[in-house]
């Protein structure tokens, strides 16, 4: 899961630098996953 928020962090620290910022679909398959496999695990 902390994985899952860097990558959440990278992102929007590149959306506040640069205005715009390319999300690749793998990334946000990953992030999804990522968070159900998490909801699972606590309840």
């Amino acid at each position: 899961m902390i994985e899952t928020v860097n990558k959440i962090m990278i992102y929007l620290n590149k959306l506040s630098e640069n205005k715009t910022v390319v999300i690749e679909k793998d990334d946000v398959n990953s992030v999804i996953k990522s968070r159900e496999a998490f909801l699972c695990a606590n309840g």
